[in-house]
């Protein structure tokens, strides 16, 4: 009975960690399309009307890291980033997997590690009232609160990504 409502449990938390991928694709994309909406509002106001949009420049550079950061679960969820497997070719499928598991775990600590530091300079910027050199002079600790979500964001997806090679491991090898 304990091991159904573990099994049950441990469902329950992979499948609303699911949704992980889903909202950072869903960020991400309506990132670039703001960003597509910036750039060809310049680009008309430009060429068409001979004057600026002051703010488009600066806040489709905001939209970079949401693209980028914010879509990094996303494409991990998908395997899509790039790896360089030259050692792991090497190994044996057992090993291999160890030492992927060990990677995901490292890289799971960096991400705390950057997201924590990240999330401090933001609110720092934030308390001392930084701005932006520009037109607009926006404050920039709110834009700098991008990086430390996406980065909370892909270390959520892995710990999804640990939990699944760990499930791998320990079910197929034991």
């Amino acid at each position: 009975m304990m091991r159904e409502t573990r099994e049950v449990l441990l469902g329950l938390a992979m499948r609303a960690l699911e949704l992980v991928p889903r909202l950072s694709v869903v960020i991400a994309g309506v990132g670039v399309c703001l960003m597509m909406l910036l750039v060809v509002s310049q680009l008309i106001t430009r060429n068409l009307l001979h004057g600026a949009i002051p703010f488009a420049e600066e806040y489709s550079l905001y939209l970079i890291p949401v693209v980028g950061v914010i879509g990094a679960a996303y494409t991990l969820s998908k395997d899509g980033h790039v790896k360089v497997d030259l050692i792991l070719r090497c190994l044996s499928g057992k090993v291999r997997q160890w030492v992927v598991l060990l990677g995901l775990i490292f890289g799971l600590g960096f991400l705390a590690i950057m997201g924590k530091h990240t999330f401090a300079l933001a609110l720092l910027s934030i308390e001392k009232g930084y701005r932006y050199m520009s037109p607009m002079e926006t404050l920039i600790g709110y834009p700098q609160l991008i990086l430390p979500i996406g980065l909370w964001l892909f270390a959520l997806q892995l710990v999804v990504e640990i939990v699944r090679k760990a499930r791998l491991l320990f079910l197929n090898y034991k």
